[in-house]
């Protein structure tokens, strides 16, 4: 599994490499064509995908109809920047697993106060904003969760020996799709360019090793053995 723009080049590299004469036993997959593969296997979603521009329309709509139940945005409602902040804010809350239930239960515990209001607020959008699409369309985030329960049942990872090379970091959707394949492939290796937090210049890969660990903590969450091994460093001279 690559990086979208290093398929071609990491298919030439390992049959040079490794000197075979083909990749008959040999998958180099993108997360795109990972999802592809899954969808063909694993059946798709009957609701229509959503993207960016349609989710903010979405949550404008959702503005409109609860704008009078609105307390710390209700004079901004209207705005036309205000989707779109939303969207990216009620994105990050679906992919940490909130739900608006969960959100609108905290606001009530909090003192009343702007952190109070705006909480409470952002949680009626929140599910104005599903109520209106809801049984028609699936956002990103929906989109990645329906792609991550057909992972199983697709077969596309079973018994496979998965290697992760490449990438900078592990986006949040991707260390999920990690998780769930581990569950039923024969091995998972994920390689990631870092040092050590004690390295003299490891404080460079705090955000490396910080998605490194959300992997660790998914992985051993689900009770699937893991190590977690710094490579000793080759001597140039």
């Amino acid at each position: 599994l690559v990086p979208e723009q290093y398929t071609l080049q990491a298919e030439r590299e390992m049959i040079t490499g490794l000197q075979l004469p083909g990749l008959l036993d040999v998958e180099v997959l993108s997360p795109r064509r990972l999802t592809r593969r899954i969808r063909e296997n694993g059946g798709r979603s009957p609701l229509a995908p959503l993207d960016a521009s349609g989710r903010s329309m979405a949550i404008a709509q959702a503005l409109t109809q609860v704008q009078e139940e609105l307390s710390y945005y209700k004079r901004v409602a209207l705005t036309p920047h205000l989707p779109d902040k939303l969207s990216v804010l009620m994105a990050d809350m679906q992919r940490a697993g909130l739900t608006p239930e969960a959100l609108s239960s905290h606001a009530e515990a909090l003192k009343p106060g702007a952190l109070k209001a705006k909480e409470g607020d952002v949680a009626k959008v929140w599910q104005a904003y599903l109520d209106v699409i809801d049984g028609r369309f699936a956002d990103e985030t929906m989109q990645q969760q329906d792609v991550r329960n057909r992972l199983i049942p697709s077969g596309v990872m079973d018994g496979a020996a998965v290697f992760v090379y490449g990438f900078d970091v592990l986006p949040g959707p991707m260390i999920e799709l990690l998780a769930e394949s581990a569950k039923v492939c024969e091995s998972l290796t994920v390689t990631m360019t870092m040092d050590a937090a004690d390295a003299p210049d490891g404080r460079i890969f705090l955000t490396q090793r910080g998605s490194a660990a959300q992997l660790m903590k998914r992985l051993q969450e689900a009770e699937i053995p893991v190590e977690w091994r710094y490579l000793p460093i080759r001597d140039e001279a």
